[in-house]
């Protein structure tokens, strides 16, 4: 997809939004690293958010063919997951009458503990794991601490930060939205 000249500049805001605010936090004696982390922490969880968002909106999405193919996707990797674990249990039965209990017990719980979580994963739970956003909320964690270590903590410059990702985002989001139709 080529790049046009107004999502170029749409790309340009929210660095502008966040030079604007430093300047800003500057100007009435705010801390402009308080800015800059909020801006930084706010930008990744609402991004993780969105990411996951999208991600939810589109399973919802599929058409029926795709929900069927994956019905069956998932209903032939239980079956070859069951066929290995029965394979793996006849040769832990057949390690024991041969004296191998140790090799035969620790093979026999680590695809079970796999095969729970990737069946939870197919079956939804998936939806609600949310790697990124995870990430995000923790960056976010880590440059409080940070800023809080280095007295430069200031609550009303990271709120502000924080708002101002936001509503950058969210004038890009509509300014894209309005220059689609």
């Amino acid at each position: 997809m080529m790049m046009t000249k107004t999502r170029i500049k749409l790309a340009a805001l929210p660095p502008l939004a966040l030079l604007v605010g430093l300047v800003g936090a500057w100007a009435v004696g705010g801390s402009a690293w308080s800015v800059l982390g909020g801006f930084v922490a706010s930008t990744c969880v609402i991004l993780a958010s969105w990411q996951r968002a999208f991600a939810n909106v589109q399973n919802a999405l599929q058409s029926d063919a795709a929900v069927a193919l994956a019905h069956e996707t998932t209903a032939r990797h239980d079956a070859e997951l069951a066929e290995s674990l029965d394979a793996q249990k006849e040769n832990a039965e057949s390690g024991q009458s041969t004296g191998q209990l140790g090799a035969a017990d620790s093979g026999q719980k680590k695809p079970k503990r796999l095969a729970f979580f990737a069946r939870s994963f197919r079956s939804g739970a998936g939806l609600f794991v949310a790697p990124f956003r995870l990430g995000a909320y923790i960056l976010l964690v880590v440059i409080f601490f940070a800023l809080l270590r280095h007295n430069v903590f200031g609550v009303f410059s990271f709120l502000f930060g924080s708002f101002l990702a936001l509503g950058a985002l969210l004038v890009c989001l509509l300014i894209d939205s309005k220059t689609r139709d």
